[in-house]
């Protein structure tokens, strides 16, 4: 199974915890008038595909970056009116637009960089999966709806392979499986109610097939895979339970919680359990214990949480890449520290990574023995601003490093990515 990292700590409890954001995730009565591309009803009578789910995106979320094999792309804002697509290739350790032509300003729709920002047209992510970098447009324009496209790994031959109907819009999981991408699709009717199903997409024919509705009480979302099943979170209230459904399932989601759950119903005051690649991970706060279980073996660890210097507070366990963890602790003067753990002794091993806005060290993509972060971001002016009759604007620009594992491990600092043009 194909890994790649997903969501830090932080993110998982800020997705978990934005509960009245998220209201969408709670689907309600399904909107009249949709257009002909509105998602079908899976057929009760559906035989269950052989196809493995897989980690295909950064976070198991639609995002700004997609790793490839041999590089990484990534969406950029460096001049008014439009995004770019960059590329990274590891093995240059450079950064350049998704553009060959010569002496091009990546400005028009001649560049096969260049993504406009004008007429509603913005919100974009992309992904990569099998051979091609897919681009989605997650934002209602005047002229078209949300859309999602194949683009050629060298930035050329945009095909457009389905459109969402007016009201809908692309949010959230992602994940692939077989020929098709899993994900979520949110729609808002004329009076405002949301509803939210898990599709797939079928990437030869953009025919959607609903997997599931997400019901309109509490809240359900899923939060991660194995290669068979589908790893959901409900929370009603301060109850909270994490449980598994197949991926092509002939039963609503609340029967799936009460026949295969993964966890008790718990607390997250007094317990926290979160998924991350294919680990169930927690942190049992009362007790002071640590644990992790691969949900695709059934391995487990559990230990005492390690102790900490006097006034850090333990926050929970956090998956750094292959079998690798890090303690996430809150420091006295409010800093977020990730502290790397062996998961053999349950001890820390002393290498600590700071997270504040100069030193983030996310991890972005694995390249061999490598591992790409993102370090920081950097405020520039955007570029050629006289040509679109501005002044003065500016953009946070996505910087990177890349370092051998080992090297992350002992706590160095790796080697800038550099901008080659």
């Amino acid at each position: 199974m194909k890994k790649l990292p997903v969501k830090p700590l932080c993110t998982v409890l800020a997705c978990a915890l934005v509960l009245s954001a998220c209201a969408a995730g709670g689907g309600s009565e399904a909107a009249s008038g949709a257009g002909q591309n509105a998602p079908q009803s899976a057929p009760q009578n559906e035989v269950q595909s052989t196809a493995e789910l897989e980690h295909i995106s950064l976070n198991d979320h639609i995002t700004g970056e997609a790793a490839s094999a041999d590089g990484m792309y990534l969406l950029q804002n460096v001049q008014p009116a439009s995004t770019n697509l960059f590329y990274i290739d590891f093995q240059s350790g450079t950064e350049t637009y998704l553009c060959a032509a010569p002496n091009c300003k990546h400005n028009s729709a001649d560049c096969t960089s260049y993504l406009p920002v004008t007429q509603g047209n913005f919100g974009y992510n992309i992904f990569y999966f099998g051979n091609h970098l897919y681009l989605l447009q997650c934002a209602e324009s005047s002229s078209e709806p949300p859309y999602l496209m194949q683009i050629d790994p060298d930035g050329m031959n945009r095909t457009k392979i389905m459109e969402l109907s007016s009201g809908e819009t692309f949010s959230g999981t992602l994940f692939g499986y077989g020929d098709s991408v899993v994900m979520d699709i949110q729609r808002v009717d004329e009076s405002g109610k949301r509803r939210q199903n898990l599709e797939k997409i079928d990437f030869q024919t953009g025919q959607r097939t609903v997997l599931y509705t997400y019901l309109e009480k509490g809240y359900w979302t899923v939060m991660g895979i194995t290669e068979d099943k589908l790893i959901f979170l409900t929370v009603n209230g301060s109850e909270w339970q994490y449980f598994w459904a197949p991926p092509q399932g002939t039963e609503p989601l609340e029967n799936y919680a009460a026949a295969n759950p993964l966890t008790p119903v718990f607390d997250p005051q007094k317990i926290h359990y979160t998924v991350q690649d294919k680990y169930l991970c927690s942190m049992d706060y009362s007790a002071g214990v640590i644990s992790c279980t691969d949900l695709e073996t059934g391995d487990s660890a559990q230990f005492p949480a390690p102790a900490l210097p006097e006034g850090e507070t333990m926050v929970g366990l956090e998956w750094l890449y292959d079998d690798r963890f890090a303690v996430t602790t809150d420091g006295p003067d409010g800093q977020i520290y990730r502290q790397l753990i062996d998961m053999n002794s349950g001890e820390l091993t002393g290498t600590v990574y700071e997270q504040n806005e100069q030193h983030m060290q996310q991890i972005a993509a694995q390249w061999q023995d490598q591992l790409l972060y993102l370090d920081h971001r950097e405020e520039k002016p955007l570029q050629n601003q006289a040509e679109y009759g501005v002044s003065g604007e500016l953009t946070r620009y996505n910087c990177y490093k890349l370092i051998t594992k080992e090297g992350f491990e002992a706590g160095e600092e790796g080697t800038d990515i550099v901008f080659a043009g």
